[in-house]
């Protein structure tokens, strides 16, 4: 079977070009395994279609815990990296000479 895309355009075909120079392949079978990898996906849901069942969640106080030190840890890590920059520009700025006041 012989399939015909017609009014493609040109900034559409110039990716196709590229994707399938990319990966070594004609723009044929570049198209082929497009169409291939998007008949075998699952279907996309449909706006329409009914939403997955809800499934609550329980979180355990040793969850909660682990979680916890997690994103504490994290934090710690981000602070640090943010006072990194400003330590070090504070350590190479050089101070004026101290006189005494008298």
């Amino acid at each position: 079977m012989n399939l015909s895309i017609k009014n493609v355009p040109d900034a559409l075909a110039a990716k196709l070009r590229e994707r399938a120079e990319r990966n070594h392949r004609s723009l044929q079978g570049e198209l082929m395994v497009l169409l291939e990898t998007a008949v075998e996906e699952s279907p996309v849901p449909h706006a329409s279609a009914p939403a997955a069942p809800y499934t609550p969640y329980t979180i355990t106080p040793a969850l909660a815990s682990s979680l916890l030190e997690t994103l504490t840890q994290i934090a710690s890590r981000q602070l640090n990296t943010a006072d990194k920059p400003a330590a070090a520009a504070a350590a190479t700025t050089k101070q004026p000479p101290r006189t005494s006041g008298l």
